[in-house]
Protein backbone atom coordinates (compact mmCIF):
# COMPACT_ATOMS: atom_id res chain seq x y z
CA UNK A 1 0.00 0.00 0.00
CA UNK A 2 1.27 3.47 -0.89
CA UNK A 3 1.97 5.92 1.92
CA UNK A 4 -0.77 8.26 0.66
CA UNK A 5 -3.36 5.49 0.96
CA UNK A 6 -2.20 4.70 4.50
CA UNK A 7 -2.53 8.36 5.48
CA UNK A 8 -6.05 8.38 4.03
CA UNK A 9 -6.85 5.41 6.28
CA UNK A 10 -5.42 7.32 9.25
CA UNK A 11 -7.76 10.24 8.45
CA UNK A 12 -10.78 7.94 8.26
CA UNK A 13 -9.91 6.35 11.60
CA UNK A 14 -9.33 9.57 13.55
CA UNK A 15 -12.39 11.21 12.01
CA UNK A 16 -14.52 8.23 12.98
CA UNK A 17 -13.07 8.22 16.50
CA UNK A 18 -13.98 11.85 17.06
CA UNK A 19 -17.43 11.45 15.51
CA UNK A 20 -18.28 8.23 17.34
CA UNK A 21 -16.05 7.83 20.44
CA UNK A 22 -17.74 4.50 21.24
CA UNK A 23 -15.73 2.99 18.37
CA UNK A 24 -12.66 3.19 20.64
CA UNK A 25 -14.13 0.30 22.60
CA UNK A 26 -15.11 -1.65 19.51
CA UNK A 27 -13.69 -1.80 16.00
CA UNK A 28 -10.89 0.65 16.80
CA UNK A 29 -9.89 -0.81 20.18
CA UNK A 30 -6.50 -2.10 18.96
CA UNK A 31 -5.38 1.24 17.52
CA UNK A 32 -2.63 3.07 19.45
CA UNK A 33 -0.96 6.45 19.04
CA UNK A 34 2.11 4.71 17.52
CA UNK A 35 -0.03 3.68 14.54
CA UNK A 36 -0.29 7.27 13.27
CA UNK A 37 2.40 9.06 11.25
CA UNK A 38 0.83 12.53 10.96
CA UNK A 39 1.13 14.86 13.96
CA UNK A 40 -2.43 16.17 13.60
CA UNK A 41 -3.75 12.61 13.55
CA UNK A 42 -1.84 11.84 16.75
CA UNK A 43 -3.31 14.93 18.42
CA UNK A 44 -6.83 14.07 17.28
CA UNK A 45 -6.39 10.52 18.56
CA UNK A 46 -5.47 11.91 21.97
CA UNK A 47 -8.46 14.24 21.81
CA UNK A 48 -10.80 11.35 20.96
CA UNK A 49 -9.46 9.35 23.90
CA UNK A 50 -10.00 12.31 26.22
CA UNK A 51 -13.52 12.82 24.91
CA UNK A 52 -14.30 9.18 25.52
CA UNK A 53 -13.04 9.31 29.08
CA UNK A 54 -14.93 12.52 29.88
CA UNK A 55 -18.04 11.59 27.88
CA UNK A 56 -18.01 14.90 25.99
CA UNK A 57 -19.48 15.82 22.59
CA UNK A 58 -17.28 17.53 20.00
CA UNK A 59 -17.64 21.27 19.25
CA UNK A 60 -15.41 24.09 17.99
CA UNK A 61 -14.42 25.14 21.49
CA UNK A 62 -13.14 21.65 22.28
CA UNK A 63 -11.18 21.56 19.03
CA UNK A 64 -9.51 24.86 19.92
CA UNK A 65 -8.71 23.81 23.49
CA UNK A 66 -7.37 20.39 22.51
CA UNK A 67 -5.63 21.16 19.22
CA UNK A 68 -4.67 24.73 18.38
CA UNK A 69 -5.98 28.21 17.73
CA UNK A 70 -4.31 28.07 14.31
CA UNK A 71 -7.18 28.37 11.84
CA UNK A 72 -5.45 26.22 9.22
CA UNK A 73 -5.06 23.34 11.68
CA UNK A 74 -8.64 23.72 12.88
CA UNK A 75 -9.92 23.76 9.30
CA UNK A 76 -7.98 20.57 8.52
CA UNK A 77 -9.43 18.93 11.64
CA UNK A 78 -12.93 20.00 10.62
CA UNK A 79 -12.40 18.50 7.16
CA UNK A 80 -11.23 15.21 8.64
CA UNK A 81 -14.24 14.99 10.95
CA UNK A 82 -16.76 16.01 8.28
CA UNK A 83 -15.24 13.62 5.74
CA UNK A 84 -15.36 10.57 8.01
CA UNK A 85 -17.78 7.93 6.74
CA UNK A 86 -17.37 5.62 9.77
CA UNK A 87 -17.45 2.68 7.36
CA UNK A 88 -14.97 0.04 6.16
CA UNK A 89 -13.10 0.50 9.42
CA UNK A 90 -11.79 -3.08 9.46
CA UNK A 91 -9.99 -2.38 6.18
CA UNK A 92 -8.57 0.93 7.42
CA UNK A 93 -7.36 -0.58 10.71
CA UNK A 94 -5.61 -3.38 8.83
CA UNK A 95 -3.97 -0.89 6.46
CA UNK A 96 -2.70 1.31 9.28
CA UNK A 97 -1.48 -1.67 11.33
CA UNK A 98 0.37 -3.03 8.30
CA UNK A 99 2.27 0.23 7.93
CA UNK A 100 3.11 0.11 11.63
CA UNK A 101 4.65 -3.33 11.17
CA UNK A 102 6.66 -2.10 8.18
CA UNK A 103 8.06 0.73 10.31
CA UNK A 104 8.93 -1.77 13.04
CA UNK A 105 10.80 -3.90 10.52
CA UNK A 106 12.78 -0.88 9.33
CA UNK A 107 13.63 -0.07 12.95
CA UNK A 108 14.74 -3.66 13.56
CA UNK A 109 17.13 -3.39 10.60
CA UNK A 110 18.57 -0.21 12.13
CA UNK A 111 18.91 -1.98 15.48
CA UNK A 112 20.85 -4.82 13.84
CA UNK A 113 23.23 -2.35 12.21
CA UNK A 114 23.75 -0.61 15.56
CA UNK A 115 24.46 -3.92 17.32
CA UNK A 116 27.06 -4.86 14.70
CA UNK A 117 28.76 -1.48 15.07
CA UNK A 118 28.85 -1.91 18.86
CA UNK A 119 30.73 -5.18 18.41
CA UNK A 120 27.95 -7.65 19.25
CA UNK A 121 28.59 -11.26 18.23
CA UNK A 122 26.70 -12.89 15.39
CA UNK A 123 24.88 -15.12 17.90
CA UNK A 124 23.72 -12.07 19.88
CA UNK A 125 22.53 -10.29 16.74
CA UNK A 126 20.76 -13.40 15.45
CA UNK A 127 19.00 -14.00 18.77
CA UNK A 128 17.81 -10.39 18.91
CA UNK A 129 16.49 -10.60 15.35
CA UNK A 130 14.73 -13.91 15.97
CA UNK A 131 13.12 -12.67 19.17
CA UNK A 132 11.76 -9.54 17.51
CA UNK A 133 10.55 -11.24 14.34
CA UNK A 134 8.88 -14.06 16.28
CA UNK A 135 7.22 -11.60 18.65
CA UNK A 136 5.83 -9.74 15.65
CA UNK A 137 4.62 -12.95 13.99
CA UNK A 138 2.57 -14.04 17.00
CA UNK A 139 1.38 -10.59 18.08
CA UNK A 140 -2.10 -10.98 16.61
CA UNK A 141 -2.60 -14.45 18.10
CA UNK A 142 -1.11 -13.67 21.50
CA UNK A 143 -2.26 -10.18 22.27
CA UNK A 144 -3.87 -8.87 25.42
CA UNK A 145 -7.06 -10.83 24.97
CA UNK A 146 -9.75 -10.69 27.62
CA UNK A 147 -11.66 -13.92 28.19
CA UNK A 148 -14.99 -14.36 29.91
CA UNK A 149 -14.95 -16.93 32.69
CA UNK A 150 -17.75 -18.74 30.85
CA UNK A 151 -15.45 -19.27 27.85
CA UNK A 152 -12.56 -20.29 30.10
CA UNK A 153 -14.69 -22.86 31.92
CA UNK A 154 -15.94 -24.29 28.63
CA UNK A 155 -12.33 -24.78 27.52
CA UNK A 156 -11.47 -26.39 30.86
CA UNK A 157 -14.34 -28.86 30.47
CA UNK A 158 -13.37 -29.58 26.86
CA UNK A 159 -9.73 -30.19 27.74
CA UNK A 160 -10.60 -32.20 30.85
CA UNK A 161 -12.80 -34.58 28.87
CA UNK A 162 -10.00 -35.09 26.37
CA UNK A 163 -7.52 -35.80 29.17
CA UNK A 164 -9.71 -38.01 31.31
CA UNK A 165 -11.42 -35.95 33.96
CA UNK A 166 -11.71 -32.61 35.73
CA UNK A 167 -8.35 -31.32 36.82
CA UNK A 168 -6.52 -33.60 34.38
CA UNK A 169 -5.49 -30.84 31.99
CA UNK A 170 -2.05 -31.79 30.73
CA UNK A 171 -0.16 -34.67 29.16
CA UNK A 172 0.46 -37.95 30.96
CA UNK A 173 4.03 -39.16 31.43
CA UNK A 174 3.12 -42.79 30.73
CA UNK A 175 4.26 -43.97 34.16
CA UNK A 176 1.30 -45.33 36.12
CA UNK A 177 2.12 -44.14 39.63
CA UNK A 178 3.31 -40.75 38.43
CA UNK A 179 0.14 -40.18 36.39
CA UNK A 180 -2.00 -41.34 39.32
CA UNK A 181 -0.35 -38.88 41.75
CA UNK A 182 -1.40 -37.03 39.56
CA UNK A 183 1.53 -35.34 37.87
CA UNK A 184 0.78 -34.10 34.37
CA UNK A 185 2.94 -32.07 32.01
CA UNK A 186 0.95 -28.88 31.58
CA UNK A 187 1.23 -26.24 28.85
CA UNK A 188 3.46 -23.33 29.80
CA UNK A 189 5.24 -25.15 32.61
CA UNK A 190 8.93 -25.87 33.18
CA UNK A 191 9.56 -29.30 34.71
CA UNK A 192 12.91 -30.18 36.30
CA UNK A 193 14.32 -33.72 36.49
CA UNK A 194 17.23 -33.70 38.95
CA UNK A 195 19.77 -36.42 39.62
CA UNK A 196 23.43 -37.26 40.06
CA UNK A 197 25.61 -38.26 37.10
CA UNK A 198 24.63 -41.73 35.79
CA UNK A 199 21.42 -41.79 37.84
CA UNK A 200 19.28 -42.07 34.71
CA UNK A 201 18.10 -38.50 34.08
CA UNK A 202 18.46 -38.79 30.32
CA UNK A 203 16.87 -42.25 30.21
CA UNK A 204 13.88 -41.06 32.23
CA UNK A 205 13.39 -38.00 30.01
CA UNK A 206 13.67 -40.07 26.82
CA UNK A 207 11.25 -42.68 28.19
CA UNK A 208 8.71 -39.96 29.03
CA UNK A 209 9.06 -38.46 25.54
CA UNK A 210 8.62 -41.93 24.02
CA UNK A 211 5.45 -42.58 26.00
CA UNK A 212 4.02 -39.22 24.97
CA UNK A 213 4.98 -39.74 21.31
CA UNK A 214 3.45 -43.24 21.37
CA UNK A 215 0.21 -41.56 22.49
CA UNK A 216 0.33 -39.35 19.40
CA UNK A 217 1.80 -36.15 20.86
CA UNK A 218 4.92 -34.85 19.03
CA UNK A 219 7.95 -34.49 21.32
CA UNK A 220 11.53 -33.29 20.91
CA UNK A 221 14.79 -33.78 22.82
CA UNK A 222 17.73 -31.38 22.82
CA UNK A 223 20.91 -33.15 23.91
CA UNK A 224 24.31 -31.61 24.58
CA UNK A 225 25.63 -34.77 26.24
CA UNK A 226 24.81 -37.46 23.68
CA UNK A 227 24.68 -37.71 19.89
CA UNK A 228 21.57 -38.55 17.88
CA UNK A 229 22.96 -42.06 17.33
CA UNK A 230 23.53 -42.64 21.04
CA UNK A 231 20.00 -41.52 21.84
CA UNK A 232 18.67 -43.70 19.02
CA UNK A 233 20.58 -46.68 20.43
CA UNK A 234 18.87 -46.17 23.79
CA UNK A 235 15.45 -46.00 22.19
CA UNK A 236 16.27 -49.14 20.20
CA UNK A 237 17.44 -50.98 23.34
CA UNK A 238 14.27 -50.18 25.27
CA UNK A 239 11.98 -51.15 22.41
CA UNK A 240 13.87 -54.38 21.71
CA UNK A 241 13.08 -55.42 25.28
CA UNK A 242 9.46 -55.76 24.18
CA UNK A 243 9.79 -56.44 20.45
CA UNK A 244 13.01 -58.49 20.35
CA UNK A 245 13.95 -57.62 16.76
CA UNK A 246 15.58 -54.45 15.42
CA UNK A 247 13.80 -54.52 12.08
CA UNK A 248 10.46 -54.86 13.83
CA UNK A 249 11.32 -51.92 16.10
CA UNK A 250 12.05 -49.78 13.04
CA UNK A 251 8.83 -50.94 11.38
CA UNK A 252 6.52 -50.20 14.30
CA UNK A 253 8.28 -46.88 14.98
CA UNK A 254 7.39 -45.57 11.53
CA UNK A 255 5.76 -42.19 11.95
CA UNK A 256 6.67 -41.97 15.66
CA UNK A 257 6.54 -38.20 16.38
CA UNK A 258 9.71 -38.18 18.50
CA UNK A 259 12.41 -35.80 17.30
CA UNK A 260 15.97 -35.33 18.51
CA UNK A 261 18.77 -32.86 17.92
CA UNK A 262 22.28 -32.84 19.37
CA UNK A 263 23.83 -29.49 18.39
CA UNK A 264 27.52 -28.95 19.06
CA UNK A 265 26.70 -25.55 20.53
CA UNK A 266 23.45 -24.79 22.30
CA UNK A 267 22.93 -21.29 23.63
CA UNK A 268 19.66 -20.04 25.06
CA UNK A 269 19.18 -18.09 21.84
CA UNK A 270 19.73 -21.22 19.71
CA UNK A 271 17.36 -23.18 21.92
CA UNK A 272 14.59 -20.60 21.65
CA UNK A 273 14.94 -20.30 17.89
CA UNK A 274 14.91 -24.07 17.35
CA UNK A 275 11.95 -24.59 19.69
CA UNK A 276 9.94 -21.92 17.89
CA UNK A 277 10.73 -23.46 14.52
CA UNK A 278 9.88 -26.99 15.72
CA UNK A 279 6.65 -25.81 17.35
CA UNK A 280 5.54 -24.25 14.07
CA UNK A 281 6.75 -26.95 11.67
CA UNK A 282 6.46 -30.15 13.73
CA UNK A 283 3.70 -29.08 16.15
CA UNK A 284 5.84 -30.19 19.10
CA UNK A 285 3.81 -30.50 22.31
CA UNK A 286 6.62 -31.36 24.77
CA UNK A 287 10.31 -30.39 24.70
CA UNK A 288 13.14 -31.77 26.85
CA UNK A 289 16.61 -30.26 27.31
CA UNK A 290 19.58 -32.38 28.48
CA UNK A 291 20.91 -30.65 30.51
CA UNK A 292 21.04 -27.21 32.14
CA UNK A 293 24.62 -27.19 33.43
CA UNK A 294 26.22 -27.87 30.03
CA UNK A 295 24.25 -25.33 28.02
CA UNK A 296 26.44 -22.61 26.51
CA UNK A 297 25.43 -19.81 28.85
CA UNK A 298 26.30 -16.15 28.31
CA UNK A 299 29.59 -15.00 29.80
CA UNK A 300 30.44 -11.91 31.80
CA UNK A 301 28.21 -12.78 34.76
CA UNK A 302 28.43 -14.96 37.83
CA UNK A 303 27.33 -18.56 37.42
CA UNK A 304 24.22 -17.97 39.52
CA UNK A 305 23.17 -15.04 37.31
CA UNK A 306 23.81 -17.09 34.17
CA UNK A 307 21.62 -19.93 35.43
CA UNK A 308 18.95 -17.50 36.64
CA UNK A 309 18.82 -15.92 33.18
CA UNK A 310 18.68 -19.35 31.50
CA UNK A 311 15.85 -20.74 33.63
CA UNK A 312 13.86 -17.51 33.33
CA UNK A 313 14.22 -17.61 29.53
CA UNK A 314 13.24 -21.29 29.32
CA UNK A 315 10.22 -20.71 31.56
CA UNK A 316 9.23 -17.72 29.42
CA UNK A 317 9.64 -19.85 26.27
CA UNK A 318 7.32 -22.52 27.70
CA UNK A 319 4.65 -19.88 28.30
CA UNK A 320 5.21 -18.29 24.89
CA UNK A 321 4.82 -21.59 23.02
CA UNK A 322 2.21 -22.89 25.49
CA UNK A 323 4.00 -26.23 25.87
CA UNK A 324 5.73 -28.00 28.79
CA UNK A 325 9.53 -27.99 28.73
CA UNK A 326 11.42 -30.67 30.67
CA UNK A 327 14.81 -29.40 31.84
CA UNK A 328 17.36 -31.84 33.24
CA UNK A 329 19.67 -30.69 36.03
CA UNK A 330 22.52 -32.15 38.04
CA UNK A 331 22.69 -32.24 41.82
CA UNK A 332 25.48 -30.69 43.83
CA UNK A 333 28.07 -33.39 44.52
CA UNK A 334 28.44 -32.25 48.13
CA UNK A 335 24.77 -32.95 48.80
CA UNK A 336 25.17 -36.59 47.81
CA UNK A 337 28.26 -37.04 49.96
CA UNK A 338 26.67 -35.36 52.98
CA UNK A 339 23.64 -37.58 52.98
CA UNK A 340 25.61 -40.80 52.35
CA UNK A 341 22.97 -41.89 49.90
CA UNK A 342 20.26 -41.91 52.56
CA UNK A 343 19.08 -38.37 53.28
CA UNK A 344 16.06 -37.33 51.22
CA UNK A 345 17.02 -35.16 48.26
CA UNK A 346 15.83 -31.58 48.59
CA UNK A 347 15.26 -28.84 46.04
CA UNK A 348 18.36 -26.98 47.26
CA UNK A 349 20.44 -30.05 46.30
CA UNK A 350 20.08 -28.93 42.68
CA UNK A 351 23.28 -27.35 41.41
CA UNK A 352 22.77 -23.56 41.18
CA UNK A 353 19.47 -24.24 42.91
CA UNK A 354 18.10 -20.78 43.75
CA UNK A 355 16.80 -19.74 40.34
CA UNK A 356 15.88 -23.30 39.35
CA UNK A 357 13.64 -23.81 42.37
CA UNK A 358 11.99 -20.42 41.90
CA UNK A 359 11.22 -20.77 38.18
CA UNK A 360 10.27 -24.46 38.10
CA UNK A 361 6.63 -25.51 38.16
CA UNK A 362 7.52 -29.16 38.78
CA UNK A 363 10.66 -30.67 40.31
CA UNK A 364 11.31 -34.43 40.25
CA UNK A 365 14.38 -35.94 41.95
CA UNK A 366 15.82 -39.37 41.16
CA UNK A 367 16.88 -41.17 44.35
CA UNK A 368 18.37 -44.65 44.71
CA UNK A 369 19.36 -46.21 48.03
CA UNK A 370 22.77 -47.61 47.24
CA UNK A 371 26.34 -46.62 47.98
CA UNK A 372 27.84 -43.61 46.24
CA UNK A 373 29.37 -44.41 42.82
CA UNK A 374 27.83 -47.90 42.76
CA UNK A 375 26.57 -49.00 39.36
CA UNK A 376 22.98 -49.97 38.69
CA UNK A 377 22.28 -53.68 38.89
CA UNK A 378 20.20 -55.41 36.20
CA UNK A 379 16.95 -54.07 37.64
CA UNK A 380 16.93 -51.59 40.51
CA UNK A 381 14.05 -49.85 42.19
CA UNK A 382 14.49 -46.10 42.25
CA UNK A 383 12.36 -43.51 43.98
CA UNK A 384 11.19 -40.49 42.02
CA UNK A 385 10.49 -37.73 44.52
CA UNK A 386 8.11 -35.03 43.29
CA UNK A 387 9.32 -32.25 45.56
CA UNK A 388 7.44 -29.44 43.81
CA UNK A 389 4.22 -29.65 41.84
CA UNK A 390 2.51 -26.34 41.22
CA UNK A 391 -1.26 -26.80 41.45
CA UNK A 392 -0.80 -30.49 42.25
CA UNK A 393 0.22 -32.87 45.05
CA UNK A 394 3.78 -33.79 45.94
CA UNK A 395 4.85 -37.33 46.66
CA UNK A 396 7.25 -40.18 45.98
CA UNK A 397 6.66 -42.91 43.41
CA UNK A 398 8.71 -46.08 42.86
CA UNK A 399 9.99 -47.00 39.39
CA UNK A 400 12.06 -49.88 38.08
CA UNK A 401 15.23 -49.14 36.12
CA UNK A 402 16.53 -51.75 33.70
CA UNK A 403 20.18 -50.84 33.13
CA UNK A 404 20.65 -53.30 30.26
CA UNK A 405 17.92 -51.68 28.19
CA UNK A 406 18.32 -48.16 29.70
CA UNK A 407 14.61 -48.21 30.44
CA UNK A 408 12.38 -47.13 33.31
CA UNK A 409 9.11 -48.95 33.89
CA UNK A 410 6.33 -49.23 36.45
CA UNK A 411 7.35 -50.88 39.74
CA UNK A 412 5.12 -53.80 40.71
CA UNK A 413 7.01 -55.15 43.73
CA UNK A 414 6.63 -54.51 47.44
CA UNK A 415 7.46 -50.91 48.27
CA UNK A 416 10.29 -50.87 50.86
CA UNK A 417 9.95 -48.97 54.09
CA UNK A 418 12.90 -46.68 53.33
CA UNK A 419 10.91 -45.05 50.55
CA UNK A 420 8.61 -43.53 53.18
CA UNK A 421 11.58 -41.59 54.53
CA UNK A 422 11.71 -39.68 51.26
CA UNK A 423 8.18 -38.30 51.51
CA UNK A 424 8.36 -34.58 50.94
Amino acid sequence: MKQSAAIASEREIVGSMVTLPDLLDGELAEITVEDFTVSLHKMMFGMAKTMREQQLNMDRALLESNLSTDLKILDRADQIIEGASCSNLTYHVKAVKDKTRIRQMIQYCSDVTAMVRRGSTSDEVLEDMQNKVFAMSVEEDHGNEIYSMEDVLREVVKESRLRGGLGQVGIKTGFRDLDNLPLLLKPGQMCIIGGRPSDGKTSLAVNILEHIADAGHPTMLFSKEMTEMEIGARVMARRMKYEGDMDRVVSISKGLPLYVTAPYKLTIGNLKAMCRKAALQKKIEVFAVDYLQILDLAGGESRNLQVAHATAEIKSLARELNVPIILLSQLRRMSSEMRGGQRPIRNDDLRDSGAIEQDADVIMMIHRRIEEHAAFSSEDMIALAVSKNRNGPRGVVPLTFDAEHTAFSNYDGVVPSWLEQLRV
